[in-house]
């Protein structure tokens, strides 16, 4: 590709993921128990799909 800046890659243990993710992007829905029963993943990456889950769950516990 011949690029000429730097370009960083996280390894495949995804320490810097896990370190730096988007910890403020992240869905949890409780139970009336105040159990969690819904933690969603790490945003940003985490975030749309813990939205779209978050449905199912709360559907469920409102039943």
């Amino acid at each position: 590709m011949k690029l000429t800046l730097p370009i960083l890659v996280d390894a495949l243990d995804d320490q810097v993921n896990n370190l730096y993710g988007g910890w403020p992007d992240r869905v949890y829905v409780i139970d009336a128990d105040g159990k969690i029963a819904l933690k969603g993943g790490m945003g940003p990456g985490g975030f749309t799909p813990s939205v779209k889950a978050a449905s199912g769950v709360l559907e469920k516990l409102t039943k």
